[in-house]
């Protein structure tokens, strides 16, 4: 086990322990209070379709916290339904709340888009 001594947001001491298996899924998640070992990285140019993880409730904004908190389960896996590409920030609707409008910085990628399709994206031409 890979072991990290962190504070936690409300000061609390947790030993983050990270199985080293090559075949535990990515993010891995300590066993002991669920912290994420990395931030969040998805794809923004995301289709519809594709696979994201819930793992960063403390990522973006007061109300795009309370917003993940509200729906989403951490570690749970999610489809995207469609992105809006922004200059600061990238809205993400989901499949299981079609309403509901998420931040990208709270998501993992758990499908692996190849670049090459990311101009089939509509906000794709307006940042490259």
């Amino acid at each position: 086990m890979k072991v990290k001594y962190v504070k936690t947001k409300d000061n609390e001491e947790c030993i983050h322990s990270y199985s080293k298996s090559i075949n535990e899924p990515r993010p891995r998640m300590c066993v002991h209070c669920g912290q994420v070992e990395h931030h969040s990285d998805m794809n923004i140019f995301a289709l519809k379709g594709h696979k994201v993880m819930f793992v960063a409730p403390n990522n973006g904004t007061e109300w795009n916290k309370e917003q993940g908190k509200k729906y989403l389960k951490l570690g749970d896996t999610y489809t995207v339904n469609a992105t809006i590409v922004g200059g600061s920030h990238t809205d993400v609707f989901l499949n299981e709340f079609p309403d509901v409008r998420f931040n990208s910085v709270q998501f993992y990628s758990t499908t692996n888009q190849p670049a090459e399709l990311d101009c089939n994206h509509p906000d794709y031409d307006k940042f490259n």
